[in-house]
């Protein structure tokens, strides 16, 4: 799947935003907070990668079935990892809501757990390591 900005449009609004910054209506420079530049930084990278963002507040509230659909997974395995404390919500057993920010908290878990998997497979695998064979069926 391609993004809606090429890469190199990506990197040239990049670029420009830590060069430039932005400029106000008057010409004058506008002071870019931290935060606001790590946002922009985080769309671009997925406006690169896929041809929708969806940008909600960090305290909005979304139910499992949105939370399910954002993860691409089903609404009963959030439910169950609500129920495993892995994905804090609030609200009733039925009626459950889990904040954006909870669900980029666990977005950014999941990746940390599974690159670090990656390193751990990367370490296990060296020179003496034999290559896969192919098996014979007939």
């Amino acid at each position: 799947m391609t993004g809606s900005l090429k890469h190199r449009q990506a990197d040239d609004l990049r670029f420009a935003l830590l060069r430039d910054g932005l400029i106000a209506a008057d010409g004058s420079p506008v002071e870019l907070p931290e935060t606001f530049r790590k946002a922009l930084s985080q769309l671009l990278d997925v406006l690169e990668k896929s041809p929708d963002a969806v940008v909600l507040p960090a305290d909005d509230t979304l139910t499992t079935g949105q939370v399910a659909d954002m993860l691409g997974v089903s609404r009963s395995t959030v439910t169950r990892l609500v129920d495993k404390g892995e994905l804090e919500a609030s609200g009733s057993t039925v009626h459950r809501r889990i904040t954006a920010a909870e669900v980029q908290r666990y977005q950014q878990h999941r990746q940390r757990v599974r690159r670090q998997a990656v390193r751990e497979l990367a370490q296990d695998i060296g020179p003496e390591t034999p290559p896969d064979r192919a098996v014979r069926t007939r």
